[in-house]
């Protein structure tokens, strides 16, 4: 909820993705080249290339094309509560106990808009009680989005190479309160780093999944606006 209120604010207005690629190019530069369609897809080279020069483009790899476009308009999804119950649905091959949640009304209630305080029972158990649940992001169908964004430029880069500005764009609101060790250019030697904010929730999310910011993985860089519904 706190990036949909960043979003909101304006206070957020990149998210970086991970390219999923097996086979890392090295001592190259990634460029976005738009094809004859005028979609985007990534090229290597060892230096930066205009959309003029012809590229040759990395080959072997489905994940080379960005999922979103310039233009592109996406809704955001976000955590709601919904009146319903849970169902059994099977077992999952390791024996874990799969479930189905059954919608009781076509409505719901967004986080904002919930005290749990009042509710009969945690909502994020599973039971076959009538009630309101929690329902994670993930699961939000597209017609209850109350969001929605487009996407204004699309480039891929390296994670580390994020500039304070990037980081900041991302929804760090509090910069961390220090020099960060290892910048001795005083230009580069921010007092208030959003990078290292940055950095901490980026190891939270992507770490645990072994993407984390020491390995300096390959990421899109999307860049985006609040718009209307389409």
């Amino acid at each position: 909820m706190e990036s949909v209120f960043a979003i909101k604010a304006g206070k957020k207005t990149q998210t970086r993705r991970l390219l999923k690629l097996k086979h890392l190019p090295t001592n190259e530069i990634a460029s976005i080249h738009k094809d004859g369609s005028g979609k985007g897809w990534i090229a290597w080279s060892p230096k930066p290339v205009s959309a003029k020069e012809t590229i040759k483009l990395y080959p072997g790899e489905e994940g080379f094309k960005p999922r979103y476009q310039v233009n592109d308009i996406l809704w955001i999804k976000e955590n709601y509560y919904q009146y319903g119950h849970w169902k059994k649905n099977g077992k999952l091959k390791t024996g874990t106990q799969r479930w189905k949640f059954i919608p009781f009304e076509d409505k719901i209630c967004y986080t904002n808009e919930v005290d749990i305080a009042y509710l009969s029972f945690d909502p994020k158990k599973r039971s076959s009680k009538i009630g309101m649940y929690k329902r994670w992001a993930m699961f939000m169908p597209k017609k209850y989005a109350r969001h929605w964004i487009k996407i204004t430029d699309v480039r891929v880069e390296q994670l580390q190479s994020i500039s304070q500005e990037d980081a900041k764009a991302e929804g760090v609101l509090h910069p961390a309160p220090h020099r960060c060790p290892g910048w001795t250019d005083p230009l580069k030697a921010h007092r208030d780093c959003f990078i290292c904010v940055y950095k901490f929730i980026w190891n939270q999310i992507n770490g645990p999944k072994g993407n984390h910011w020491d390995i300096n993985p390959w990421v899109w860089a999307y860049t985006f606006e609040l718009t209307t519904k389409p």
